[in-house]
């Protein structure tokens, strides 16, 4: 085994890959649509295969956040994280109070095996935070049920499933843009006609309003933030396949 070189420091965090690769997925699935004024489907494969990556993308963005914070406090208050870290300053600052409890949440779950949402709940509420929009997190849970169900999928007759009316109702009072290259409207609107460019920039935004409201509501500045400010994500997504 390689002898690792004294000072390197490599513990990153993923959610600002996650959030490029929800973004770059969506505007690939938005240059196809473009691309096909006249509703041509095929190959509708390409199509779906982004937008599909894309959904599941940024439901994985909004937990590495979360996840991203209460980790680095639990490893900070076992000195388990290098001074050096360049990310160690995202958490570090935090009172002292707030930071003693993530931590023994964060051991009490296991490591954070909890439901996504209870866990910015709790970080809002370890930081004495203001009541967070119900918008935003009716969003995130749509979000969150839109990609268990596309992630834990079941055959199933989409007329008449319960979940598949929930979806197109919610989707639609959202004035979300079906997928215009889907085909005939006779059928189902879950999943075929729903998955669009627009509901894959929509995941996107739903998942960054909370991971946005969450951080600035207890102080923090989250890396993926840190990196929309400078030059990582400069190359629009889409630009290279264009």
């Amino acid at each position: 085994m390689a002898k690792l070189a004294q000072g390197i420091v490599d513990r990153p965090h993923v959610s600002p890959w996650l959030l490029w690769t929800a973004e770059h997925q969506a505007a690939l699935a938005r240059l196809i649509e473009q691309a096909r004024p006249d509703g041509r489907r095929h190959p509708w494969i390409e199509h779906r295969a982004y937008v599909l990556s894309s959904i599941a993308a940024a439901a994985a963005f909004l937990e590495a956040v979360i996840n991203e914070l209460f980790q680095d406090v639990e490893d900070q208050s076992r000195d388990a994280m290098t001074p050096g870290d360049p990310l160690s300053d995202v958490t570090r600052h935090l009172p002292a109070r707030m930071r003693s409890a993530m931590s023994m949440y964060w051991v009490n779950t296991r490591a954070g095996l909890a439901p996504t949402l209870e866990k910015y709940q709790r970080l809002l509420q370890f930081g004495g935070a203001p009541p967070i929009n119900p918008r935003t997190w009716a969003d995130a849970a749509l979000l969150i049920d839109i990609r268990n169900a596309i992630l834990h999928y079941r055959p199933r007759d989409n007329f008449t499933a319960r979940q598949a009316h929930t979806f197109e109702t919610e989707l639609k009072k959202r004035r979300i843009t079906a997928n215009p290259i889907s085909g005939s409207d006779r059928r189902a609107y879950w999943p075929e006609r729903a998955l669009s460019s627009d509901l894959a920039f929509w995941t996107i935004g739903a998942a960054m309003t909370l991971t946005d409201q969450a951080c600035a509501a207890v102080g923090v500045d989250p890396s993926y933030a840190r990196h929309k400010r400078g030059s990582w994500f400069d190359q629009a997504p889409g630009t290279s396949e264009a």
